[in-house]
């Protein structure tokens, strides 16, 4: 599409682009150029800080401080900063190549049961590491949390565990609901 051709409306405002004056174009291409980048952070830092409307949660920053690769992070300053940083340059390289950037909110959000899985393949895992004498990458950096998470996933992929898993899973879901058994009027 030539840019010529392009319609401009809002709000009930129309027009072409091929009606408006050089420096119109100069103006607007600036601006859109300007609030893309800016908007790519919009509520970040706030949300980082747990100050804004959606703070985020530990999981989320420590998903978006792995992608910046930091070596350590929290819900301050320095992560924010870094994270910001980061969605800006997605943003600028978007813009030179026409591809839109990922969103962190694209990443899916895990159910209570996922959680429980994976915390049990994670109890699971460190047990037979124990049993077998064999140390894990530890996880209090990105790159050794990016290292467990691999194993983690090939442990996942081996059927043997993967039962073990999901039979847990069972188990514990099965004495929780036992445990909740006549607690109907628990709150009136």
């Amino acid at each position: 599409m030539a840019i010529q051709h392009t319609r401009l409306a809002f709000n009930g405002y129309e027009t072409v682009v091929s009606d408006l004056p050089e420096q119109s174009i100069a103006a607007l291409l600036q601006l859109g150029f300007s609030t893309k980048i800016k908007n790519a952070i919009a509520g970040v830092k706030a949300g980082i800080l747990g100050t804004g409307a959606t703070p985020w949660s530990h999981d989320e920053i420590e998903r978006e401080a792995i992608r910046a690769k930091l070596g350590s992070w929290g819900p301050d300053e320095a992560t924010a900063v870094a994270i910001c940083a980061m969605y800006q340059q997605e943003m600028f390289e978007s813009i030179l190549t026409g591809i839109a950037p990922a969103s962190r909110s694209s990443a899916p959000r895990m159910s209570d049961d996922d959680k429980l899985r994976r915390t049990i393949a994670v109890e699971l895992l460190e047990a037979w590491a124990k049993q077998q004498g064999r140390a894990l990458p530890k996880r209090s950096k990105p790159e050794e949390k990016e290292a467990f998470n691999a194993y983690l996933s090939k442990a996942l992929e081996k059927p043997k565990f993967a039962s073990a898993v999901e039979k847990e899973f069972s188990s514990r879901k099965a004495k929780a609901a036992k445990a909740l058994d006549g607690l109907d009027d628990l709150i009136d």
